[in-house]
């Protein structure tokens, strides 16, 4: 990974040298390579590419002596960037059924990036409502104060260039951000489906997309498929002989249906899944992406992010809540581990 970024950084060099050489006239001033180099990727990580910033760093000088070289080099680095991201998953069971309890297991991990100089000491606090369990901090968190239950925790940590992992946990959830019923009957000819998803709007969580694969093995390659909204995003997939339904940016404060009808070409059938999965004993997996907020409610104070030494640097923050597998059962077939 280094010696990629090396590389990002003299290409990423030479391109500009091109840039800034068609651009300059002749009363401008001789660049020294090495300050370029640091202004485009100060610390061999590519941060600025821009031409004008470059110039207007250099604002007011006649020539590249030292004090003009030293205003440059602090001029790249006050563009270090932090990035922080907070990235949550769910993955759970539906079994649509009274005697079973549905399932679900709720994990996340704290991601940092920093391209502010070694041994730079950075410190942060995240809010949170929720109590953490197996809570597993990094190699690179210097200390952890888990003060959960005062709605706080404490980072202090001193990041080297590489994605950082600062810690990871658990949580537990009462409700999952969306539920779903699933029931598959005999269609004579062929099977009939019903899916209905709903959604808790008090998690307030807002969706990228929802995709739900509904698997149809051991039954032969699908002939037909029929389907309603007519204009749902439901695409079929032979190979896997499987149904994909899509919703791009869905309504959450609707329930969303998919009903559908399909046939099977059972002289070619073969055994290509679990072998109970016969007749109608079927699931459906839904996954999901928010990039709008955490399941667990957390979240960074942005304003208590602080380095050590004290430098000038760039924030920025970013969530992602997905839902990797969550199963739903058809509420007429049996259910069974696989």
């Amino acid at each position: 990974k280094q010696w990629y970024q090396r590389r990002v950084a003299i290409t990423a060099g030479g391109n500009f040298l091109r840039e800034l050489s068609s651009e300059l006239s002749a009363e401008e001033p001789v660049f020294d390579i090495e300050d370029v180099l640091n202004f485009v990727a100060p610390y061999g990580i590519l941060t600025n590419s821009s031409v004008a910033n470059f110039k207007n760093a250099l604002s007011g000088t006649a020539i590249l002596e030292t004090s003009s070289r030293e205003h440059l080099q602090s001029s790249a680095k006050l563009a270090p960037t932090i990035t922080v991201t907070l990235k949550e998953a769910v993955r759970g069971i539906i079994y649509n059924r009274k005697r079973l309890q549905d399932t679900f297991d709720y994990t996340g991990s704290l991601y940092l990036v920093s391209t502010l100089p070694v041994k730079t000491d950075i410190s942060a606090t995240l809010l949170t409502t929720l109590d953490l369990t197996d809570v597993v901090p990094g190699p690179q968190l210097d200390k952890f104060h888990d003060t959960s239950k005062e709605n706080r925790l404490q980072l202090f940590l001193t990041p080297g260039y590489d994605v950082t992992e600062v810690f990871k946990y658990a949580f537990e959830q009462v409700k999952p951000p969306i539920f779903a019923t699933y029931k598959v009957t005999n269609g004579n000819p062929g099977l009939a489906f019903t899916l209905d998803l709903q959604f808790f709007l008090e998690q307030k969580i807002s969706f990228d997309f929802i995709e739900v694969a509904l698997p149809f093995p051991n039954r032969g390659p699908i002939n037909s498929l029929k389907f309603e909204p007519q204009n749902s995003d439901v695409v079929m997939n032979k190979k896997k002989n499987q149904i994909i339904w899509r919703r791009a940016k869905p309504p959450v404060t609707e329930k969303l249906s998919l009903t559908g009808n399909l046939t099977f070409d059972s002289r070619h059938s073969r055994l290509d899944g679990h072998p109970q999965l016969r007749d109608l004993n079927s699931y459906a997996d839904i996954s999901f992406k928010s990039s709008s907020t955490t399941m667990s409610k957390m979240r960074l104070d942005r304003e208590s992010v602080t380095v050590f030494p004290g430098i000038k640097f760039r924030l920025n923050y970013e969530v992602k809540s997905t839902g990797q597998s969550i199963r739903v059962w058809n509420s007429v077939g049996e259910v069974f581990d696989q």
